[in-house]
């Protein structure tokens, strides 16, 4: 849920930049954190995965 949650705020936030409601280095900016809490969320979902896989 979480990783969809991140893909969506990616998906607006291409709109808001294709509308010009933010400029390029705000989108620049915005991008850059969600693609960095997509891996921290994608890393946690294979570790507790895993977790559970070894039980």
């Amino acid at each position: 849920m979480a990783q969809g949650s991140a893909s969506e705020l990616d998906t607006q936030t291409e709109l808001a930049k294709e509308l010009e409601c933010i400029d390029k280095e705000t989108y620049e900016k915005i991008i850059s954190e969600i693609r960095i809490i997509s891996k921290q969320l994608y890393g946690l979902a294979k570790k507790v995965k895993d977790k559970i896989a070894n039980r």
